[in-house]
């Protein structure tokens, strides 16, 4: 939720990284639900939204939400591509 929240208010992308290394270092046992936070951020914020900001965010959630899964294919080519096509991907 503190991440949901963050992310409302403008809050840059190092900021949600250093919370979500955090709770993943502390509470491990504790899921992140991606698909739920990412369609919470995939809807600008009406305080504050700044465009590259939420690009930014957007792309870091998204790689974060997908690392398993990429880090699971059998070719570090696919892998690499995989995350090359999230950061040039445009969420605004």
């Amino acid at each position: 939720m503190m991440v949901q929240k963050m992310g409302r208010c403008g809050t840059p992308k190092e900021r949600i990284e250093n919370l979500l290394h955090v709770t993943q270092m502390h509470f491990p046992e504790q899921p992140i639900d991606w698909d739920y936070l990412l369609d919470e951020f995939a809807i600008p914020s009406h305080v504050s939204f700044n465009g590259d900001m939420f690009q930014e965010r957007m792309q870091y959630l998204v790689i974060c939400g997908i690392s398993t899964r990429v880090e699971a294919l059998a070719f570090n080519v696919w892998c690499d591509q995989i995350r090359n096509m999230v950061r040039s991907a445009d969420f605004k």
